[in-house]
């Protein structure tokens, strides 16, 4: 007998892929919506009784409401890095495991960290509304060689290791700020660890592959801003909450910033059960503010924002679904996880 998939959050190339895979052994049920409070209401008490796992994404909020609908639920899948969208605590007193999705190359979300950068540095944004070459063709236009800059990396795990190897590529210097040193990037790229203050001094631009925790809410703030170069560059395809997005703006505006790139998407599903969330966890609706942010910063000519697609090449999204289905074998089988929470 198969056993029932609900895919939440479903795009229509993750449907294709695996509707082509025809996995042996279960039923693939998608769904566009999130899961959340209000969506829950509106699957039936059959499936909600028959269903043992879950396949969800970021914007899908598992509460104990939602775990007390699913009477047999045994694995949540989570098909990205983060899972502090779902109550822990919970899966954990009605026995669910809980696993989540690490690719360990990086490699796709590298080259569009690239694509950024040079597209801020050679203003090719701007230069594209140009269609032909006059008179009046000023500096507006005129990049910089990126041979003659300073990268600074905030975060060198899988992404950041990625781009470290195709900066050094173009001739970038690099230096980098992370917890946890990689000697492997100082002996084979001559990458330079410092303090995050420090590189923020030294750095023409500023990249950032730090997935989001509590401890480093707003590690980007009015201070760190402060301790940067004059006219640097700064791209970050991370979450939202690392950024203090009062202390960006006012720093983009004034100038300081020369260049701004964010693949983010702070507030994707702005509706009733965000606020319920908010409420629940008693904090503001922050990403609401982002949001108003983020149609500002457009209006620039010398910002880039992209929604969340720093990853999403077909091979990426294959490869995120191959390792979904194995964690979640692995889960229902009792095997040792390669992932688990």
């Amino acid at each position: 007998m198969a056993l029932d998939i609900l895919i939440f959050e479903t795009k229509s190339m993750e449907r294709k892929i695996l509707e082509k895979k025809n996995i042996e052994g279960y039923n693939f049920i998608f769904y566009e919506q999130a899961l959340n409070d209000e969506f829950i209401d509106t699957i039936s008490d059959k499936i909600l009784e028959d269903t043992i796992i879950l396949s969800i994404e970021k914007n899908s909020f598992i509460t104990k409401n939602i775990l007390d609908k699913f009477k047999n639920l045994r694995v949540i899948s989570v098909r990205t890095t983060n899972y502090d969208n779902i109550s822990l605590n919970e899966c954990c007193e009605k026995n669910i495991a809980v696993v989540n999705t690490v690719h360990d190359d990086g490699q796709s979300a590298a080259q569009y960290t690239i694509g950024l950068i040079i597209s801020l540095v050679r203003k090719i944004k701007t230069a594209a509304s140009v269609t032909r070459f006059t008179e009046d063709f000023n500096e507006d236009y005129i990049g910089t060689d990126l041979s003659k800059m300073t990268l600074g990396l905030v975060g060198t795990d899988f992404v950041g290791m990625k781009v470290c190897e195709y900066a050094k590529a173009f001739g970038l210097n690099i230096i980098a700020s992370d917890s946890k040193p990689k000697q492997q990037l100082k002996d084979k790229y001559g990458v330079n660890y410092m303090p995050l203050d420090e590189l923020a001094k030294n750095s023409d631009i500023i990249s950032v592959h730090l997935n989001y925790t509590p401890e480093n809410f707003h590690v980007f703030d009015e201070e760190f801003f402060l301790h940067c170069k004059d006219n640097f560059y700064f791209v970050s395809i991370a979450q939202a909450e690392l950024i203090e997005f009062d202390a960006l703006d006012k720093y983009l505006s004034n100038g300081k910033i020369k260049g701004l790139a964010l693949d983010i998407v702070p507030c994707e599903d702005s509706c009733k059960s965000c606020k319920q969330l908010s409420e629940h966890i008693m904090t503001r609706l922050e990403c609401f503010e982002h949001t108003n942010y983020i149609e500002k910063f457009r209006q620039y000519p010398n910002v880039i924002i992209t929604p969340r697609i720093a990853s999403m090449t077909n091979e990426y999204i294959d490869t995120t679904l191959n390792q979904n289905i194995i964690n979640i074998k692995e889960a229902l089988n009792g095997e040792k996880m390669c992932r688990i929470v």
